[in-house]
């Protein structure tokens, strides 16, 4: 099923995992955003036959098998429209990780998409003790491969900064500087990217890339459970996978998690727009209660 939601600047079409031939030929494996597109370019930002904001997998540094990792594209999931702007995904407890999840996309005019996780690990599956989360979106060939964002830098302070890894599985991802979390894997999950960590922390909950003259900003609640992640042919050639991921530590059986993150597209501006942009999250998070 695919539900389309029109408002401000943006029309987006939220998916289940299955084929959807209407959406420009999304293949069954990905959900979440089919397209994302904006009056000033209506074309799609992401990679038409996969996704945007793509729940991709569950992790914790044991399983190693594509299949079993890879089962929140495969495992049954339905999406409902709630209103004339907000669509949900729901997916029954999966049937390796047994994870019960309902994700929220609300529109927010003009140019913003609102995005709430919530999870309930019917059972003690993840094997390390703490329960790994990834997000993927595939972007159709933009301008720029990295991703930018403030880093937290010891010696020179907080600055901007722009990273791209070299090959995919390489310096994937970037930790928040209060993440005092190490994960344990075995070598093979580097190529899933959560095992491949960067030099750098980042000091900013946020993160944006460059599509065609727009800006493709991730912002996600301030915690150092999220960590931003990235390959530069995660979508094939030419196209990027801006992702980012939770890391749940002391994780219970029937316990909810959750995650808070907006998605901001618009023609690209100053780094202090991006501030302004969070800030307004965050008050509008604050007056919702």
């Amino acid at each position: 099923m695919l539900v389309e939601l029109k408002g401000g600047d943006l029309d987006v079409a939220v998916v289940d995992n299955a084929d959807h031939a209407e959406t420009d030929g999304h293949r069954a494996g990905y959900n979440g955003l089919a397209w994302l597109k904006h009056s000033a370019r209506p074309a799609n930002l992401f990679v038409p036959t996969y996704a945007g904001l793509n729940l991709e997998l569950y992790f914790d540094g044991v399983e190693d098998q594509r299949e079993r990792l890879f089962e929140p594209r495969r495992a049954p999931m339905t999406v409902r429209r709630i209103d004339a702007l907000t669509a949900e995904l729901h997916q029954p407890p999966t049937p390796v990780w047994h994870v019960e999840s309902w994700t929220t996309f609300r529109l927010v005019p003009p140019h913003a998409i609102d995005f709430h996780y919530r999870a309930i690990p019917r059972a003690a599956t993840f094997r390390h003790g703490w329960m790994g989360v990834f997000w993927a979106s595939y972007i159709e060939r933009p301008e720029d491969l990295g991703i930018n964002f403030v880093a937290a830098d010891e010696s020179r302070g907080e600055r901007w900064i722009r990273h791209y890894s070299p090959v995919h599985g390489v310096e994937s991802t970037h930790r928040h500087r209060d993440d005092r979390l190490e994960i344990h894997s075995k070598p093979p999950h580097t190529m899933y990217m959560y095992a491949s960590m960067s030099p750098w922390r980042y000091a900013r909950p946020y993160y944006y890339g460059v599509s065609h003259g727009m800006m493709c900003l991730f912002m996600v609640e301030d915690t150092p459970l999220v960590r931003f992640t990235q390959s530069p042919s995660g979508g094939g050639s030419g196209c990027p996978a801006w992702d980012y991921q939770l890391i749940v530590p002391d994780y219970r059986a029937d316990h909810e998690y959750s995650l808070r993150a907006r998605l901001v597209y618009k023609p690209l501006t100053h780094h202090d727009d991006i501030a302004a942009e969070y800030a307004r999250w965050c008050a509008e998070r604050q007056g919702d209660g």
